[in-house]
């Protein structure tokens, strides 16, 4: 193969008469970026038929390639660098043999950046449709696909076309002076394959005028406004047109109500909905409610709210309910029948109280008590929020209830407690003048208990001053320690100058009984004061008083020689006892026979055992008789003799009464250790004696 391009040598023919003439005309059609089309026209074939074209292509004045395109008067060369110069030359070929190359044609094929569409144009609407149409050019007439790529605040979409226009609906409408500016980028994708940059257009979407669109004509039913606090609101709907622009943003009704008036939370409530009533819950009782109806407008793809248009208006009261709690209970001014009570109104009435309801309930805490109470006062009712109410139990708890009732209901009650005050009651007649102690000794006080009336405790202070001048209890300052029972442990005061009190112990206490550690050589004056166990130390009476004289060291010296005295007459007649004893033993030896031993009487009404042994080393000759003896005090004791851990059994052992054992006749084997045991129920006691055999002839 050979070319006709300028640094390619080209094919030598044979010139004679009858070859083609010089391909002329020759053009270049740029299809798309890498595809090229050359076309030609025929030349003169001088007598014979073309049959063919030779055509030379080559790539930067090198690199040159020939095709045969036949008798077609183009050739389209493919897959093209924009980057490379193309140069093509061809030579017509008939019969007699190939005519004169043409002339060179010079090419380049196009960079990407011409790709891009170009000459964007946007037809918005003029009444806030939403619609927009958009058209654009190429810069070829290859085929392509593009794509749309819009956006505008929270309005995001893509769209794909064939087409060099574009019909883009449902955009958001510029509202209110507030322009809705989209911008648009176009991609081109051409059919070889390749792919443009995006080209960038701006645009503003129509304004639209939304108070221009229908709302509710019409009036509102309101249902059920006078039963509690839920109310139903029914409006008529309103005429939209199909595919008109109030049917395209149509979102729903907007419901706007607040309360009115001091009560109520008066805040402004706003709820949407789609059909044309809606029930309001959670309201206010007893409460005045304005209402509007308007109808919302909304950009449905984004949610975003265009407008409403105001619709009726109308106000409706809720029903009554159950009130809340009334407010600040107390009581002032008990007495031991009676008491005030006063509150405030509940904070939300939730509508008009037409009574107050007090009632009463034993609250008393004390096991013991409950059985002493009475019945309580019937409920009382009031429409005021004050009341003294009488006929109650003196020293009784009660727990007072105080609801607020409606039309509707009552409501949860306020409680407080209340106690009654005591009835006046008799101090114990008890006198304990005269009393003298030890120094360093503890004087119990017996405290008499005090009649109880209800439910309450009664305590009593323990009040010892030094000296016997009389105080007034009223004046004494307590100072209360520890409870146990009804009883109050508390504290003991010394009167040194008599006109302080100052705490120096405090004494133990078991049930009623109050122990004092007293000061020696002194004299007390102390008094009992009962009172309420509240916290209010409500007096109960004065209770009584008494004299302690503690005495001194040498008070009591008499009374020390006197025990002296007698612990020596004493210990002189015990001596002289045992003495006796000693000479008697000693003058009335006890035999084998005859065993009476001296048993003292304090073993005797001992009640565990008591065993007396004559002698601890017995001595006995071979087959004589030999007797133990041992003495047991107790008549109901079992006595068992051993030897070497094994019990004496048998012919030759004899127990005696007492206790001693006979043993007869006596070998040498017997000789050794016996132990005798007496047991009871109180106890067990054992004692030994060693016995010695002497043999007294030789045996046979």
């Amino acid at each position: 193969m050979c070319g006709h391009a300028p640094l390619v040598s080209p094919c030598i023919y044979s010139l004679y008469s009858g070859a083609p003439d010089k391909v002329v005309n020759i053009t270049s059609t740029l299809l798309n970026l890498s595809t090229v089309s050359i076309s030609w026209s025929a030349p003169s074939d001088n007598g014979a038929a073309i049959t063919s074209y030779n055509v030379t292509i080559c790539i930067n004045g090198s690199n040159c390639n020939v095709t045969d395109a036949g008798n077609e008067l183009s050739r389209t060369f493919s897959n093209l660098v924009a980057s490379n110069e193309y140069t093509v030359s061809i030579v017509a070929i008939n019969a007699l043999g190939g005519g004169e190359a043409s002339d060179n044609v010079l090419f380049y094929p196009p960079s990407p950046i011409k790709l891009n569409v170009i000459n964007i144009t946007s037809q918005p609407d003029t009444n806030g449709s939403g619609i927009v149409e958009l058209s654009w050019m190429t810069p070829f007439t290859d085929e392509a696909t593009f794509d749309i790529m819009y956006s505008a605040q929270r309005d995001s979409r893509m769209n794909t076309t064939s087409s060099n226009s574009v019909v883009l609906k449902g955009l958001i409408p510029s509202v209110n002076g507030m322009s809705i500016n989209y911008t648009v980028n176009i991609k081109a994708t051409y059919s070889n394959g390749l792919v443009s940059d995006m080209e960038s257009h701006t645009f503003t979407t129509g304004a639209l005028d939304v108070s221009m669109l229908p709302t509710v004509n019409g009036s509102v039913t309101v249902g059920d406004a006078d039963v509690g606090n839920t109310v139903m609101l029914t409006w008529p709907e309103v005429q939209l047109e199909m595919d008109s622009l109030a049917y395209r943003y149509f979102n729903g009704y907007q419901v706007t109500y607040s309360s009115q008036g001091d009560r109520g939370k008066r805040a402004i409530n706003t709820k949407v909905t789609k059909d044309n009533s809606i029930t309001l819950m959670d309201l206010d009782f007893y409460s005045n409610y304005t209402y509007t109806i308007a109808v919302e407008y909304s950009h449905l793809p984004t949610n975003m709210s265009l407008g409403t248009v105001d619709g009726p208006t109308g106000i409706f009261q809720t029903g009554e309910g159950i009130p809340t709690i009334p407010q600040d209970l107390k009581h002032s001014d008990t007495t031991s029948t009676s008491v005030n009570l006063e509150w405030n109104e509940p904070s939300n009435p939730n509508g008009i109280i037409i009574v107050y309801t007090i009632s009463f309930e034993n609250v008393c805490e004390i096991e013991a008590l409950k059985s002493e109470q009475q019945m309580p006062p019937p409920p009382i009712n009031t429409t005021s929020t004050a009341i003294t109410v009488r006929g109650l139990t003196a020293s009784h708890k009660y727990r007072v209830s105080v609801t607020a009732s409606t039309s509707v209901g009552r409501s949860i009650p306020a409680t407080r407690d209340v106690d009654t005050s005591l009835y006046a009651l008799k101090a114990p007649q008890i006198s304990f003048s005269g009393m003298e102690v030890d120094a360093n000794a503890q004087v119990a006080l017996s405290i008499p208990e005090i009649e109880i009336v209800g439910c309450d405790n009664v305590k009593y202070y323990v009040i010892l001053v030094e000296g016997s001048s009389p105080i007034n209890p009223s004046m004494v300052v307590v100072n209360e320690r520890a409870v146990e029972g009804r009883y109050y442990v508390l504290s003991i005061f010394n009167h040194n100058d008599r006109s302080e009190l100052v705490t120096v112990g405090t004494g133990l206490i078991s049930e009623n009984t109050y122990n004092p550690s007293l000061l020696a050589d002194k004299e007390y004056r102390y008094f009992v004061r009962y009172v309420s166990a509240r916290g209010s130390n409500e007096v109960v009476n004065s209770g009584f008083s008494g004299v302690i004289k503690v005495r001194g060291p040498f008070d009591s010296l008499p009374i020390i020689i006197a025990v002296v005295v007698i612990l020596l007459i004493l210990v002189i007649i015990v001596g002289t006892i045992l003495v006796v004893l000693i000479i008697y033993m000693r003058r009335n030896p006890h035999t084998d026979n005859d065993h009476t031993p001296f048993v003292p009487m304090s073993h005797k009404k001992t009640k565990r055992p008591y065993i007396t042994i004559e002698d601890n080393m017995v001595s006995s000759s071979s087959g004589g008789r030999t007797l133990l003896y041992a003495e047991v005090t107790t008549d109901d004791a079992e006595i068992v003799w051993s030897k070497d851990g094994k019990n004496l059994s048998g012919s030759r052992f004899k127990l005696m009464q007492g206790g001693s054992i006979l043993i007869d006749p006596t070998y040498p084997d017997d000789s050794g250790r016996y132990i005798i045991t007496a047991s009871n129920s109180h106890g067990t006691t054992d004692e030994a004696v060693m016995l010695k055999v002497v043999q007294t002839s030789p045996p046979e």
